[in-house]
């Protein structure tokens, strides 16, 4: 499934590279899947190699988007996807699903922590209220999981 407005369509992993590029200073990194996770004892997690990172956007252009993404979490919408001593960064939306119906799904992307980004996760709350309501209190619960590991 994708996310998108009219002709604009994206899926969650195009969004969440989006949101990884411009957390990285305008250097792509394609993202990694999980291949499969096994039970704990029973092997390693393996991931599907990476491929090349590329500067797509300059660095110019990445850090005021930066700072849109921390400004919609310190003060926006995205409030409920801050991450108190880590700080955080990203962006609500929703999307329609092109059908007649009105659903509407809601989403949040983004990084953490705010300075040094490690994670980038994007949360698809399919039939949600808003992104901000719905989607940025998921990325809070999940990011602060991560990073206390």
């Amino acid at each position: 499934s994708s996310l998108g407005q009219g002709p604009v369509l994206a899926t969650p992993v195009q969004i969440t590279a989006m949101i990884n590029t411009i957390a990285n200073e305008g250097i792509y990194k394609p993202p990694r899947l999980v291949q499969e996770i096994k039970p704990e004892g029973k092997g390693a997690l393996r991931f599907f190699k990476p491929g090349p990172y590329r500067q797509v956007i300059s660095p110019e252009v990445a850090r005021p988007m930066k700072k849109l993404f921390e400004a919609a979490v310190k003060a926006g919408v995205g409030q409920q996807a801050y991450l108190s001593g880590y700080g955080s960064a990203g962006k609500t939306g929703s999307a329609q699903t092109g059908e007649q119906t009105a659903v509407v799904h809601a989403w949040f992307s983004g990084y953490a922590p705010r300075q040094k980004p490690k994670y980038v996760i994007t949360v698809l709350a399919e039939g949600g209220k808003s992104g901000g309501e719905t989607a940025a209190p998921v990325f809070r619960e999940i990011m602060t999981a991560l990073l206390k590991e």
